[in-house]
C-alpha cells in the first residue's frame, strides 16, 4: 500500500500539487495518533488495534491522495476511462507502455529493498 501512496504523491508533486500531497501526509498521522490511541488503550485491542491504525492511516492517505488526483485538469480523460471501456484492453501500445514500466519497478523494488535492509 506505501508504494502506492508513493506513486499518487509523486504524480501530484509532478502537476506542482505540493500543498495537497503535503496536507495528506499531515493529516492522516495525526488522526492515526488519536485512532490509534483509541483501538490499543481505550478499545483494548492492543497490537491488533496497532495494525487496524495503520491501516485506517494509509487508507485515509489513499482516499485523500485520489480526492485531489481526481480533481486535476489534466488527467479528466484518464479518470473518465472505465474497465469496460475498449482502450482499457487493447495491447496495440503493451510494448512501449512496458519498455517504461519494466525499469520503472525495478528502480522502485531497489528503493524498497534500500528502506528493508
Amino acid at each position: 500500500m506505501q508504494g502506492f501512496l508513493d506513486i499518487d504523491r509523486n504524480f501530484l508533486t509532478s502537476f506542482n500539487m505540493t500543498e495537497q500531497a503535503m496536507a495528506c501526509q499531515i493529516l492522516a498521522p495525526i488522526v492515526h495518533g488519536f485512532v490509534c490511541y483509541y483501538l490499543t488503550i481505550s478499545a483494548g485491542y492492543g497490537i491488533v488495534g496497532t495494525g487496524v491504525a495503520g491501516f485506517i492511516t494509509n487508507f485515509s492517505i489513499f482516499v485523500l491522495q485520489n480526492y485531489f488526483l481526481r480533481k486535476l485538469k489534466i488527467a479528466e480523460e484518464a479518470n473518465s476511462i472505465k474497465l469496460s471501456d475498449k482502450r482499457v484492453w487493447a495491447i496495440s501500445g503493451l510494448k512501449s507502455y512496458l519498455t517504461l514500466a519494466i525499469p520503472s519497478m525495478f528502480f522502485i523494488l531497489i528503493e524498497w529493498s534500500v528502506y528493508d535492509v
